[in-house]
């Protein structure tokens, strides 16, 4: 065997062909080894990401887990919101419809008052037609007409007064409760005047006064603030004069007592004047029983038309008992100014009262 490879070695060619073999044969292994090198370093990297997830493992699963918690907790609200929701629609649509009713008859009233408002002012311009067209003397036709015109005029400011109320209740609602209306200055002049001093007409209605802060509940025309009449827009000993005419009769006579004087006596100053004008049923009686009146005029004066929610008498007055009510709340010089005053089916008086300098 030793004497085999003496001579193989020894034999020509040989030792280059073992050179192409080492060459060729190590080229081939240092490939594959670098191959393998960078395999090996890639694993090692993946290696290194397996270890960090591994580390980071516990933090996603809590995460994920906080997540579904949080997913469930959201879903109940979700449910209890719908729920929620669902049972204030039901409770809405049951509250709307009485309301929806109320609304739809004070609409067909409205539209009623507004037809008969037409036919009237169609009747009153046929009258005015005939006074041009027939030869008959002029002034003879109106003295036949005068009756029908004067009645056809009251029936218009009837019905456009009516009609402004119940514009008002289809605004604000049946309910007349003061305590919901918001104090609002229409005209905020009519509360500075020139010379310093305010006065408030309480209850102005259709009937606004120069001079004065025309007040109401309803934003009609010539109201300059809308309130309620124990929540006023002036501050305490602020205000020269209150007057109020047919209001004080829409009060219950305790409320009035307890509450309303005293809170008016509160805004003047002192020396400031209080007037009011109220149905007089003691002339009123009186005129009753003297045959002077027949029993549905005393009834409307008493009582009131009642043809809407504001027009409803809650007391009656006396020169005697509106004076002890004046006293009652701090006032002095109580004078009657006026008794059995012809006020359209109204016999009123009219009483005056000042409150005290000190």
């Amino acid at each position: 065997m030793g004497l085999l490879r003496k001579v193989l070695i020894s034999a020509p060619g040989v030792p280059r062909a073992r050179q192409v073999a080492e060459f060729a044969v190590t080229s081939s292994v240092r490939s594959r080894l670098d191959h393998l090198e960078d395999v090996a370093q890639r694993f090692s990297g993946v290696a290194d990401m397996v270890r960090r997830l591994d580390d980071q493992q516990p933090a996603v699963l809590n995460a994920i887990t906080s997540t579904n918690g949080v997913a469930r907790l959201l879903r109940r609200e979700l449910d209890e919101l719908r729920s929620a929701v669902t049972t204030l629609d039901e409770t809405s649509n049951e509250l709307a419809r009485p309301l929806r009713r109320e609304v739809d008859e004070l609409r067909s009233a409205v539209t009623t008052l507004d037809e008969t408002s037409n036919e009237v002012a169609r009747l009153s311009a046929k009258l005015s037609d005939l006074e041009l067209v027939t030869g008959v003397d002029a002034a003879g036709v109106r003295s036949d007409l005068a009756p029908h015109l004067d009645t056809i005029a009251w029936l218009l400011t009837r019905v456009e007064t009516v009609r402004a109320e119940m514009l008002h209740e289809l605004r604000y609602g049946k309910s007349n409760d003061a305590a919901l209306i918001d104090a609002e200055i229409i005209n905020p002049a009519a509360l500075k005047p020139a010379d310093g001093d305010i006065r408030l007409n309480l209850g102005c209605g259709h009937i606004p006064l120069d001079g004065f802060a025309n007040v109401d509940l309803r934003p009609i025309p010539g109201v300059d603030v809308v309130a309620a009449a124990d929540d006023l827009p002036v501050g305490p000993a602020s205000v020269a004069e209150i007057f109020s005419a047919h209001m004080l009769e829409h009060f219950a006579n305790e409320e009035m007592r307890r509450k309303l004087l005293p809170y008016w006596f509160t805004l003047l100053k002192p020396g400031g004047v209080f007037r009011a004008v109220v149905p007089d049923i003691e002339s009123m009686v009186a005129s009753y029983a003297r045959g002077e009146i027949e029993f549905e005029q005393f009834r409307l004066v008493a009582y009131g038309g009642q043809e809407y929610e504001g027009d409803f008498h809650f007391n009656g007055f006396t020169p005697t008992s509106i004076g002890a009510l004046l006293e009652a709340a701090g006032f002095e010089q109580v004078e009657v100014i006026a008794q059995g005053r012809e006020n359209g089916d109204c016999l009123e008086l009219e009483v005056r009262a000042i409150k005290p300098d000190t």
